[in-house]
């Protein structure tokens, strides 16, 4: 399970048109539960997926095979027909639901898409599946927020529940030069140290504002 998802989950091998980008993959134990994808054609990047598993071991590991598999193909059916990473999310679910039958493992998670605008900005397009929200570097102000939903947005929670209707809701926003979007699973806020003590977000947002020009 280890070699396959190292072989799956790694870093893109090549550059993307006005992005510069970072992944660290690193499983608590030999096998992760996490899941990520870039979506692009060639240089010009179109996406990112990341999706995290509940449980813990082989059995998470070898849910994130089977929902990379239907995540992978329904992102790519919406690049293709310009639908939106709400109504994917809701495919997502449907479809995930139906392949793992009495598989009880659910995923939380986050479909992103983007498109370049005219003066050299980008609009991302975010849904959230009940995962962490992420975290926004604003180089204009110098400052880090979570990317928070507003209060009248739908919100179902996870995907692969069944017998919930879901209805997941986008928000977008725009980047642009310096700007940092760092998405990540609660493997790194819910670690923790010898006092049993979570690391959490605010050191992750001093340490984004400090190492900004990395």
């Amino acid at each position: 399970a280890a070699i396959v998802q190292k072989k799956y989950f790694h870093a893109p091998e090549q550059a993307f048109k006005n992005w510069d980008f970072a992944v660290r993959y690193e499983p608590l134990s030999l096998v992760s539960g996490d899941l990520f994808n870039f979506y692009h054609d060639g240089e010009e990047l179109n996406g990112i997926s990341i999706f995290d598993a509940s449980g813990h071991g082989v059995a998470a590991s070898l849910v994130t095979m089977l929902a990379e598999n239907i995540i992978q193909q329904t992102y790519n059916e919406l690049l293709e027909n310009g639908v939106g990473v709400a109504t994917g999310l809701k495919l997502i679910n449907e479809r995930f639901i139906d392949a793992k039958g009495e598989i009880e493992n659910y995923l939380t998670g986050i479909l992103l898409s983007m498109r370049e605008n005219f003066d050299g900005s980008c609009t991302l397009t975010m849904a959230n599946a009940g995962h962490p929200y992420p975290l926004f570097y604003n180089a204009k102000d110098d400052e880090v927020e979570e990317m928070l939903p507003s209060a009248d947005m739908p919100y179902t929670g996870p995907v692969g529940l069944s017998g919930f209707g879901v209805e997941y809701s986008e928000m977008s926003f725009t980047m642009n030069k310096g700007d940092i979007l760092f998405l990540y699973t609660d493997g790194i806020t819910e670690m923790q140290n010898r006092e049993k003590m979570d690391f959490g977000i605010e050191p992750i947002m001093k340490l984004l504002k400090k190492n900004k020009d990395d």
